[in-house]
């Protein structure tokens, strides 16, 4: 004979094991469907082109009266100003000079002052000597007087400088007042 309480006992259990056989069977289903999960990847190749360029860092570079060390104040008396110039490029580049305003010559009204140039900095051949500001043989604005930046992987940016000399003339004392002029550094590639 069975006690009440062993029946209680008994569908107590029975409500365990009914509990435990739900979570196997739940266990069971969601680990079956773990297993039939099937995923897919791929690869995005991304790319993208640079050509080949150059430009200044500068778009529009300056020498102004301040930076020449002083005005020119007696007969044939030269002064030198230096312009640090950035190029950007990644690729060899040939700059050339041509004259701008004023022929390139510091020219105040109809008067004029010596001018030379001298390229240097990051130029495969760099001037070693001022050349007077014309067009003729040796001359800055020549077309045969071409700088060459050669390009080195990895590098992309140049300091080049232009140094520029006013003398004043030996014979004649020059009016005073600004001088001006321009010059106009093309690069090719």
């Amino acid at each position: 004979m069975w006690a009440p309480w062993k029946i209680e006992e008994l569908i107590q259990a029975e409500k365990i094991m009914k509990t435990v056989t739900v979570i196997i069977c739940v266990a069971a289903l969601l680990a079956a469907s773990m297993a039939w999960a099937h995923t897919a990847s791929t690869t995005v190749t991304i790319t993208a082109r640079v050509d080949a360029y150059a430009e200044w860092a500068d778009a529009a570079p300056v020498i102004v009266e301040t930076n020449w060390s002083g005005p020119i104040n007696h007969m044939n008396q030269p002064q030198t100003v230096s312009r640090p110039i950035t190029l950007y490029t990644n690729t060899d580049v040939v700059i050339a000079a041509k004259p701008g305003l004023n022929a390139g010559v510091l020219t105040n009204g109809t008067q004029h002052l010596v001018t030379a140039y001298r390229m240097g900095g990051a130029v495969t051949a760099p001037d070693g000597a001022f050349k007077p500001a014309g067009s003729g043989s040796g001359e800055f604005f020549n077309g045969l007087n071409t700088y060459k930046v050669v390009y080195g992987a990895g590098v992309g940016t140049y300091d080049l400088r232009l140094d520029v000399q006013a003398t004043s003339p030996a014979d004649a004392a020059p009016p005073t007042g600004l001088y001006t002029c321009a010059v106009i550094l093309t690069l090719e590639w």
